[in-house]
This record gives structure tokens, C-alpha cells and sequence, in this order.
């Protein structure tokens, strides 16, 4: 009896110990940021939309992304070097290196990525409605942005819309379609009535937008709307809604609205010591890490310079399309 007695108590004490030792083994990482504790007040939001500008930086780091650029006829790239995909690109040809294409598409579907988070979470933090629609409206410009891009470059595309795993057998989607969300997303972002002047910290630098403005958003959509009309959709009917959005842009900024107006001198524009004019409706802006290339250190400004000027020269103008430029 006292045998049967000490098992089972023994028993006992194992079912005991065996419950609090998986007890004390779960792990509850609250400290930890993960989807289920993220978004869940205003700072988190703000880093979610910081995450987003940094892979719209990486997309500005060198000039990789913009290789496949060389295909049209008004820039070229130098010889010798590193320049063979840029080459190779220009002269139609099968690229022995394909970073380019590589690049331009991981880079772009990487900020894809994030704006799909922002998304798919924002409206569940406790917030202001002002401050979700200013990290969505951010969200669903650079996810247009990315898709207008992709889609000119490559035609049909995966449509990923929300950060699930696709195992890469995601089906093409319809240039016509892929046109169609991107002109869905502008149209978002549109209503989130966006500021047309920033003031906030990171929001903007010396008076000039960090952040998608409203103006922004409709120039761009002007634009996505002359695209459509042109190759390969050719519709037509979308010149007059491309001008009537861009005339919405011009008549903000003769009335006041919109802060942008022209420089007089348009070599001002792109000028190394003119970084921050109202001229400019998008801008992406650095704050590189020194000691070395990392997708924080953007060397995209010299890559574009010529050589004679300290630059690399990777993309050049192809002198013979402004030759034969109409007067």
C-alpha cells in the first residue's frame, strides 16, 4: 500500500513540475517588436514609415537600379570599367551581368514590402486620424510609385498587395491591371488629403517636403495617366485626365496652395549647392554613414557626374538623340 502510495505521489509531483517547467519555457518577448505587438502607438508608426524611406533609399543608393534606363535613347554609359551591363543594356543586348535587372526589380518589390505593412496596420493604432492617413497616404504613393516603375520596365507583374509568402509562384498580373492598382493606390493616398507643407521633425528638411505631399500625389497621378495614355495601353482618353490633374497641381501654386514655384535659372535644379528649393515635387534625401558604400552611404549623385568632375560617368547623354533633337 505505501508502495502504491509513494508512486503516486511521485507521479504527481512529475505532472507538477512538468506544467511549470513549459510555464516558465514560453516566452513572452515584450520587449521584442513583432507583427502582434507592433503598431501599437504614434512612435511605432512613425518607425513603420521610416522602415518604408529606407528601402526608398536603397532604391537611390547607386545607380544598379537604373541600368535598364540605358535602353532609351537619350542616355548612354562610358566604355571600359564596370560599365559592361550598362552597355549591354543600351545595345540590347543579353547581359553578361544582370544587377540591373536584379536590382530593379528586389529594390523596388522591397519597398513594395513595406508599404503593405503600413497598410495592412496603420488604421489599428491609437492614434489621431490626421497621423494614419499621413503614414498611409505615404504607403500607398511609394506602392504606386514602385508597381509604375516595375511595370514600365518589365510589363506584366506578381501584384503582391499584402506580405504573405507566394513561395514565388505568384501569377503574372495584366500590365492593364497592374495600371489599374497603381491608379487605385494614387487615388488613396489622394484622399488622405495629405499636408501640402510639412513642418514636423524628419518630415521635412529647410522648408522642403521629406514626405509625400498632396501636390505630389496628383502630379504623379498626372503622370501615370499620360503613361496609360501612351504605349502599351494606348487610351487615349486619359490625356485630358492627365491634364485636368496636372492643372490642379499649377492652379495650387498660382493661387498660394501648394508652396512650389519656378527657379530662375533652370541649371539650378539639379545643382550640388541647391539641394533644398520649392521647385521640387519629390525629393529623396540622405543622411549617409561615412567610412564606406552601404545602402545608408548614397553614392548615386556621383555615379551620374562625369568623370572630368570627379564622378563615374555611368550614365552619360547619347549625344547624337540631342543632336538630332526638333529646335
Amino acid at each position: 500500500m505505501k508502495k502504491r502510495i509513494l508512486t503516486g505521489c511521485i507521479y504527481a509531483t512529475t505532472l507538477l513540475f512538468a506544467t511549470s517547467c513549459n510555464d516558465f519555457l514560453t516566452e513572452e518577448p515584450q520587449g521584442r517588436l513583432t507583427p502582434d505587438t507592433f503598431f501599437s502607438n504614434q512612435n511605432e508608426l512613425n518607425m513603420s514609415v521610416y522602415a518604408l524611406y529606407a528601402k526608398v533609399q536603397e532604391l537611390q543608393c547607386n545607380s544598379n537600379p537604373m541600368i535598364p534606363q540605358c535602353q532609351g535613347d537619350d542616355v548612354t554609359s562610358t566604355t571600359g570599367s564596370n560599365k559592361a551591363a550598362y552597355l549591354s543594356a543600351d545595345a540590347f543586348e543579353y547581359p553578361s551581368d544582370a544587377k540591373g535587372q536584379e536590382q530593379g526589380w528586389s529594390k523596388l518589390y522591397a519597398i513594395i514590402k513595406a508599404a503593405n505593412l503600413i497598410i495592412d496596420n496603420a488604421d489599428k493604432v491609437p492614434t489621431t486620424q490626421d497621423e494614419i492617413n499621413i503614414a498611409l497616404g505615404q504607403a500607398y504613393y511609394w506602392r504606386a510609385f514602385s508597381y509604375f516603375r516595375l511595370v514600365r520596365l518589365f510589363g506584366p507583374l506578381p501584384l503582391i498587395l499584402h506580405n504573405e509568402a507566394d513561395n514565388n509562384d505568384t501569377p503574372l498580373t495584366p500590365v492593364a491591371d497592374i495600371y489599374t492598382q497603381i491608379v487605385s493606390d494614387l487615388t488613396a493616398a489622394e484622399a488622405c488629403n495629405l499636408p501640402a507643407q510639412y513642418t514636423g521633425t524628419n518630415r521635412a528638411i529647410n522648408g522642403t517636403n521629406i514626405y509625400v505631399s498632396i501636390q505630389t500625389v496628383k502630379a504623379t497621378l498626372s503622370a501615370v495617366y499620360m503613361s496609360m495614355a501612351g504605349y502599351p495601353l494606348n487610351q487615349t482618353s486619359y490625356y485630358a485626365q492627365a491634364a485636368s490633374k496636372a492643372k490642379e497641381v499649377i492652379d495650387g501654386v498660382n493661387n498660394g496652395t501648394y508652396p512650389q514655384s519656378l527657379l530662375a535659372d533652370w541649371g539650378q535644379v539639379y545643382s550640388y549647392g541647391n539641394n533644398f528649393h520649392d521647385e521640387s515635387l519629390l525629393s529623396i534625401y540622405y543622411m549617409p554613414r561615412t567610412g564606406g558604400w552601404s545602402n545608408g552611404d548614397s553614392q548615386f549623385s556621383s555615379c551620374h557626374q562625369i568623370q572630368s568632375l570627379g564622378g563615374w560617368g555611368d550614365f552619360l547623354a547619347e549625344r547624337r538623340y540631342w543632336a538630332n533633337y526638333p529646335e
